[in-house]
């Protein structure tokens, strides 16, 4: 599917299926309808609106991530290239960890994340589901632990 189509962002929001809202300080995670502008990845689009209410994370009382049309975009080549043993730096939503979990050519995902309280939320809210059990969290500074690792067959940075 294209990700370029309100189709893919429809499927996906359906995909990663958050179950219930989250509220444990510093981490509130809820589904929204943003308003304003929403363009692309790489590519103005001047869309308004979606079709769906997408799932946004606030850290600290600052917005950290949702699953807008271009944060998809963003991620879907490195989910399509990710094979192996996998190695993210960024946990955010927990998407993109989940996305790759799913891919049968995707041995292991290991995920580095500095904030404790968003790794609480991934576990709280998706460790009963099967993509779970190939994702292992390490709460750390990326910049210092992926060095360490010792080699991955796929790394995706996605910190900012």
């Amino acid at each position: 599917m294209n990700p370029f189509e309100l189709e893919y962002l429809v499927q996906e929001v359906e995909f990663y299926n958050l179950p219930e809202e989250y509220d444990v300080p510093p981490v509130r995670v809820d589904l929204c309808e943003p308003n304003g502008r929403l363009d692309d990845y790489l590519n103005k689009n001047w869309r308004a609106e979606l079709p769906v209410p997408i799932p946004r994370m606030v850290v600290d009382g600052q917005l950290w991530m949702t699953l807008t049309p271009m944060e998809l975009q963003s991620n879907w080549v490195a989910i399509e290239r990710a094979h192996g043993a996998v190695v993210i730096a960024g946990l955010g939503l927990g998407y993109t960890a989940l996305r790759m979990a799913a891919k049968r050519e995707v041995d292991s995902v290991l995920v580095v994340e500095l904030e404790q309280g968003v790794i609480d939320f991934f576990r709280a809210r998706f460790s009963d589901r099967p993509e779970f059990a190939r994702i292992t969290l390490v709460q750390g500074d990326a910049r210092k632990v992926v060095p360490a690792l010792g080699g991955a067959d796929f790394v995706f940075v996605d910190i900012y």
